[in-house]
């Protein structure tokens, strides 16, 4: 084993020329080590505002009762009663003592249509805002449609109306609040129960007691139209909101027109959305409920009182857009069924 060298101290040129090394290196790091940018200060974690009840989609879930029987009328083809029934959405765990109501009635050129298929997601859509949704039933095929189809939709749409009146405390309802509306022939007959006489009894009968009658405050009309009673549509009677394609060659375009044309001529507050190249009753429920919410509101509550937000953060939904086209069927129906109304 080779002998183990002797330590050494280091000399004192040594240690001053490893100090000079170390300074300069300090010297240089200061002056030209790029600059390190600012910490920015911890921020609290935002937090979306919570959603609107009547505007957003205040809640997740929505419960369903169906085939509530609301009242009796007579199938004029067979002359037997027929139960008329309802199904109720509702927003589920919601504590509110009045709740406006939304009420929906199926397309299908009073023949067909049912109140399980086309108002189900816009009852959802509107229960989850906080309304209470309202799907009806009504008689169909009751011979000529002028004459006896339309009248019959009419009057089982007034017997709904009054029994949700009369059904308040139960499914604790705002009636000074009722909205009505359809599509294509649901929306022919909300506009016929809101803006004219028709099966309304005569001399006024249950509709006399405001409490009890079959007055709405507000209508939502999908590609309908009062034809040759548009001018029924007086000044003071409820707000409109009308909503109908530019290219529908099944209940003309030129219903909306009307329709607007009048409400402005008699001060009736309206909301007017033509849907450009739309032909008739396209299915666009999502985005159709988004785009009234906010006019319903603000008919509803004209004295600006606010909705109240929940705390219930929705979950996401999405539903996709489709376009319902009209059948041959019901082409034919409508074919025979305008120039009917639009006589004088």
């Amino acid at each position: 084993m080779p002998p183990m060298r002797p330590h050494r101290q280091p000399s004192a040129r040594t240690i001053l020329f490893a100090t000079l090394v170390s300074a300069a290196a300090l010297v240089t790091a200061a002056f030209f080590t790029a600059p390190t940018a600012p910490t920015a200060p911890r921020l609290a974690h935002a937090q979306s505002p919570p959603p609107t009840r009547y505007l957003d989609l205040a809640f997740d879930r929505v419960t369903r009762t169906n085939d509530i029987v609301y009242g009796t009328a007579v199938d004029k083809p067979t002359g037997r009663p027929v139960d008329l029934k309802l199904d109720i959405y509702e927003p589920a765990g919601d504590t509110v003592p009045a709740r406006p109501v939304f009420v929906f009635l199926f397309g299908g050129g009073f023949t067909s249509g049912t109140k399980e298929l086309e108002p189900r997601v816009y009852c959802e859509q509107m229960a989850r805002r906080g309304y209470v949704a309202v799907a009806i039933s009504y008689r169909l095929n009751q011979g000529d449609i002028a004459r006896d189809g339309i009248p019959a939709a009419v009057a089982d749409a007034r017997q709904a109306v009054r029994w949700l009146r009369s059904n308040a405390a139960t499914y604790r309802l705002d009636t000074d609040r009722i909205v009505i509306g359809g599509s294509s022939a649901g929306a022919i007959t909300s506009l016929f129960l809101a803006y004219t006489d028709v099966a309304r009894p005569a001399g006024g009968g249950a509709d006399d007691a405001p409490a009890a009658g079959s007055d709405v405050a507000l209508v939502m009309d999908l590609w309908g139209g009062l034809y040759n009673q548009v001018n029924d549509l007086e000044a003071g009677e409820p707000p409109l909101a009308i909503v109908h394609g530019t290219a529908d060659n099944i209940v003309a375009f030129s219903e909306a027109t009307k329709l607007r044309d009048r409400a402005e001529a008699v001060g009736v507050p309206f909301a007017y959305h033509p849907l450009e190249g739309k032909g008739h009753a396209p299915y666009m429920p999502v985005e159709l409920m988004a785009t009234l919410a906010p006019f319903f509101v603000e008919q509803l509550w004209p004295d600006g009182a606010e909705p109240t937000a929940t705390t219930q953060v929705p979950s996401a939904t999405h539903v996709p857009t489709a376009t319902r086209t009209a059948s041959a069927t019901e082409q034919v129906r409508f074919s025979v069924l305008l120039p009917l109304l639009r006589r004088d």
